[in-house]
Order: C-alpha cells, then structure tokens, then sequence
C-alpha cells in the first residue's frame, strides 16, 4: 500500500510539474527533501529530479540540496534486508540504487526472497501436476465407465 501511496504521489507530483504553461506554477513551496526521500523509499532513480529542476520554475541549488539528502535517508530505510527479500520474493527486478556501502543487506534479502519466490514457484507446478493427473484418471476411469456400458 505505502509503495502504491508513493507511485500516485508521484504521478500527481509529476502532472503538476510537467505543466510549465502555467504562468503560476512554483516549485518553491514543495518540500525537496521529502520528496527526496519518497523518490528513494520507491526505487526511484535519483535522477528523477532533472524533470524537476528542467520545469519547474524557481528551482535552486538549494531545493537539490533538501532533495538530495531526503534521497540519502530514502535510501537507508529502502537498501534494507526486508526491502530486498519482499522484491525479491514478489519476483520484482532488484534496484541497483543502494549505495556500494548498504547494498549488501539489500541484495542478500533480494537473493533469499529470490529462493522464496522459486520454492513456491516449484510449489506451484507440484499442484498443478497434482491437478492434471488426478484429472487425467478421472477422465480415463469415466472413459472405461462409458465403454463398459
């Protein structure tokens, strides 16, 4: 829910900043650094501020600064074991956003919810085997039944 929260913020970030024929529109009252933060906490590559800082007006150095350290403290709740292991067992693709110094949490949690995901695909395949054999005897007992009457 909270990665669905952050991807309509995002849109709705983004339809509003993308309109530059708006002779009102101002970035200037946007708080960067929890946008920074937010960008982090979805994956999202830190370059997603060049739209930004291109079409909206008034942005300074200093709205790159607050999102640029939002973005860090995004990406030390995002590079996490959990994080990793719950896109890795989701079978989602792995961000390469960690930083080399956290990144190793995240992957080993990616890599292990990686094993997950294919446990239960094996799982899965078991039961659907599972399925068709039990149906293929059924249909095969049913055929016997009919020929016989």
């Amino acid at each position: 829910m909270k990665y669905l929260w952050g991807i309509l913020t995002s849109v709705c970030i983004l339809a509003g900043c993308a309109n530059t024929t708006d002779s009102t529109l101002s970035c200037t009252d946007r708080d960067w650094k929890d946008f920074g933060k937010e960008m982090a906490e979805t994956g999202r590559q830190v370059r997603t501020i060049d739209g930004y800082k291109a079409n909206c007006s008034g942005f300074g150095d200093d709205d790159l600064n607050a999102y640029l350290d939002g973005y860090s403290l995004g990406l030390i709740s995002y590079c996490t074991y959990e994080n990793g292991f719950k896109r890795g067992e989701n079978n989602l693709v792995i961000n390469n956003i960690c930083p080399h110094e956290i990144q190793e949490n995240y992957v080993r949690g990616y890599e292990s919810g990686q094993v997950e995901y294919e446990l239960s695909m094996d799982a899965y395949d078991k039961l659907q085997e599972d399925a068709e054999r039990r149906s293929d005897d059924e249909f095969r007992t049913w055929n016997r039944d009919q020929q016989a009457q």
